[in-house]
């Protein structure tokens, strides 16, 4: 909401299965990010309320999914991407050490994260937590 997160995708291995989460910030958000949560824009919701929401919007996404249409869902998600066209800064979960920059171009056909680093160079990332640069 207004360039600031409200929202996250959570995803895990275990074994050979994903694992995956949505984080919603409902009363607070981490002072560390442009983040934002639901109460600063006097929007209460329940919990019950919320969770209804979020099993509707999977469930017309997982019918778009089923008519193998990710590009529709591509499109819808980089309207509201945050921090497309910008330089960002990636962390590997396994390791925070581990970072790359560049400039956020696109989300491919394969879900993964277009990242242009230095010399134009093109580099997918499938994993990571995103920071914005200064």
């Amino acid at each position: 909401m207004n360039q600031k997160k409200i929202s996250g995708i959570l995803i895990e291995k275990y074994q050979s299965h994903l694992l995956i989460g949505i984080g919603v910030n409902i009363v607070s958000h981490p002072s560390h990010l442009p983040a934002t949560h639901l109460q600063a824009y006097k929007r209460e919701v329940s919990y019950d309320e919320l969770a209804r929401l979020i099993y509707k919007n999977f469930v017309f996404f997982q019918t778009i999914l089923k008519d193998l249409d990710f590009d529709r869902i591509r499109h819808l998600w980089l309207e509201k991407a945050l921090f497309l066209g910008e330089k960002i800064e990636i962390h590997h979960p396994d390791n925070a050490q581990n970072k790359i920059s560049g400039i956020f171009r696109d989300i491919d056909l394969d879900g993964a994260l277009v990242l242009e680093c230095s010399f134009n160079k093109t580099v997918r990332i499938h994993v990571g937590e995103i920071f914005p640069t200064d």
